[in-house]
């Protein structure tokens, strides 16, 4: 269930790497429990917040998804935080009342149902919130506040 604070945030789900430990094979098109793993995340994603886009660099995914794509402002398969200024940068030019960038990587699908909502109610006064649990932080699983770009 969606509250106010979460209309403030959109998500894009980090898909953009090579694969390298699934032999160079797209992971986001695994199969997962009947559908892609992508698809997977991107419904329990949109389940926690309205927009949602894909950070992807396989020009390939764009013939298999009607949902928004965005290649990585740089070249090269620089890692996660590639994509997290990719999005960013998406939400800076398109969502000017959007605040936060909550980030879902491709590889993680069961994440927590209340994610975005437990992330979203620690923001006050930091730039960033990551999620963790047993002590371990888990940094793809993070909101972003877009004044982060200025600093």
């Amino acid at each position: 269930m969606k509250c106010k604070k979460e209309e403030k945030v959109a998500g894009i789900i980090l898909a953009g790497g090579l694969s390298r430990r699934m032999n160079n094979k797209d992971k986001s098109k695994i199969n997962f429990f009947g559908t892609s793993l992508l698809n997977f995340v991107f419904s329990r994603a949109s389940e926690q917040i309205q927009n949602v886009v894909i950070n992807s660099n396989n020009n390939e995914l764009h013939k298999t998804t009607n949902e928004e794509i965005l290649n990585d402002i740089f070249e090269g398969f620089l890692g996660p935080l590639s994509g997290v200024y990719t999005g960013l940068k998406w939400l800076q030019e398109k969502h000017e009342n959007v605040e936060w960038l909550m980030t879902f990587p491709v590889d993680s699908p069961f994440f927590p149902k209340n994610l975005v909502k437990t992330l979203i109610n620690n923001t006050e006064g930091v730039m960033i919130v990551t999620a963790s649990s047993n002590h371990r932080k888990h940094p793809v699983f993070s909101l972003w506040n877009i004044k982060i770009l200025e600093k």
